[in-house]
C-alpha cells in the first residue's frame, strides 16, 4: 500500500503538466483534446494522436476552421461517432488530464498563435 502514493503523485504530476502545456497554446477559439475516432473501433486506442479540436468556428484571413473539426485538418472518417464522442461534452475534463501531441496541430498553433 506504500505505493499508491507515489504513483497518485506521479498521476497527478502527468496531469498538472499536461493542463499548463494545454493553456499555453495561444489558441483565439475555444477547444478540446480529442482524437480521430475511427470507422473500425473506439477500443483500439494504440498510438492515437490527441488533437486540437476546435468547439468554435476561427476565421483568420485564408485561415479558416470550422466548429467540429481539427486544427490540422485530421479526416474525420464517422462524422456521427465523432459528433457523439467528441464535439459533445462527454468528457469535458480531457482537456485537464491529457496532452496536445499531434505535432501539425502543435505546429499550426505555435506558427499562428504565439
Amino acid at each position: 500500500m506504500a505505493n499508491v502514493r507515489p504513483l497518485e503523485q506521479t498521476v497527478e504530476a502527468i496531469r498538472a503538466a499536461a493542463l499548463v502545456f494545454n493553456k499555453s497554446l495561444k489558441i483565439p477559439a475555444r477547444w478540446r483534446v480529442a482524437e480521430r475516432i475511427s470507422s473500425s473501433s473506439r477500443l483500439m486506442k494504440i498510438n492515437r494522436a490527441q488533437h486540437v479540436l476546435l468547439l468554435e468556428d476561427i476565421n483568420e484571413g485564408r485561415f479558416k476552421r470550422k466548429r467540429g473539426e481539427f486544427l490540422c485538418k485530421a479526416r474525420i472518417t464517422n462524422p456521427s461517432a465523432h459528433e457523439r464522442l467528441n464535439v459533445i461534452d462527454i468528457d469535458a475534463d480531457k482537456s485537464k488530464r491529457v496532452k496536445v501531441d499531434c505535432q501539425k496541430c502543435l505546429e499550426i498553433a505555435r506558427k499562428r498563435w504565439r
